[in-house]
């Protein structure tokens, strides 16, 4: 006598089912896993872009600010060094931003100098330096004027340092025409 069968062979069976599901999920998971990766890594080098870009916008305003003005000078408030345009405008570190006249100019700094170098000295350009104590017999050179932006390491480790030297405009001196 013959049985019949009870099961029919065209469908799938639970064990099937499941890792069927297991196999789809480990595939949506990797698939994820890579869109996380890419949107993260999308992220940090925007902020690293940022900023680089608010390093060097913040340089091209100080320099042309420094040009364009009578007499710019370096004080020192509170053991802070501050850059002062015109007496109008000013330029301070403060909790990792360089602010003008109280309004950020620049975020996620690690620091901020600016200096007149000793009259007579001269650095090659990637060496620009201020000096944390200069001696107070030293003579500045007020023609001069040195800025320092360090920026946080990038995601190569590398250290971010934007140094420029401007020269000061002298009012006293005359124009000459061509």
């Amino acid at each position: 006598m013959k049985m019949k069968r009870l099961r029919s062979e065209n469908g799938v069976t639970l064990v099937e089912l499941l890792a069927a599901l297991v196999l789809i999920s480990l595939v949506v998971l990797l698939i994820n896993s890579v869109f996380l990766f890419t949107q993260n890594s999308a992220g940090s080098i925007s902020k690293e872009s940022d900023v680089q870009q608010d390093m060097l916008l913040a340089m091209k305003m100080m320099t042309r600010d420094i040009r364009s003005a009578d007499q710019p000078k370096v004080i020192v408030v509170g053991g802070r060094k501050e850059l002062v345009i015109n007496e109008t405008e000013t330029y301070r570190f403060k909790n990792g931003e360089l602010l003008k006249n109280q309004t950020p100019v620049a975020a996620n700094l690690e620091s901020f100098d600016v200096c007149h170098p000793p009259v007579g000295m001269f650095y090659p350009d990637k060496e620009l330096k201020c000096d944390r104590n200069p001696d107070s017999d030293t003579e500045l050179d007020t023609e001069r004027i040195i800025i320092i932006l360090e920026g946080p390491d990038n995601r190569s480790g590398n250290h971010r340092i934007l140094t420029t030297e401007i020269i000061v405009r002298n009012v006293n001196d005359e124009e000459t025409l061509p």
